[in-house]
């Protein structure tokens, strides 16, 4: 094999290597992201609650 060839093969092995990586990394933002969405809706959620109730208070 031809030292042209060598080097080809193992910048293609590398860049999969590194592809599969930055995958697994992404996916990982991913769920984060999905986690921190449902974390802000329930926190909305619970202010939104708290709003309702204070402006339906009854004043004195």
């Amino acid at each position: 094999m031809s030292p042209e060839l060598i080097g080809i093969l193992g910048l293609g092995g590398i860049s999969v290597t590194l592809g599969l990586f930055m995958m697994k990394r992404i996916d990982r933002v991913g769920d984060r992201v999905t986690r921190l969405e449902v974390a802000f809706t329930d926190r909305m959620a619970r202010l939104e609650g708290l709003f309702e109730g204070y402006t339906r208070q009854t004043k004195p």
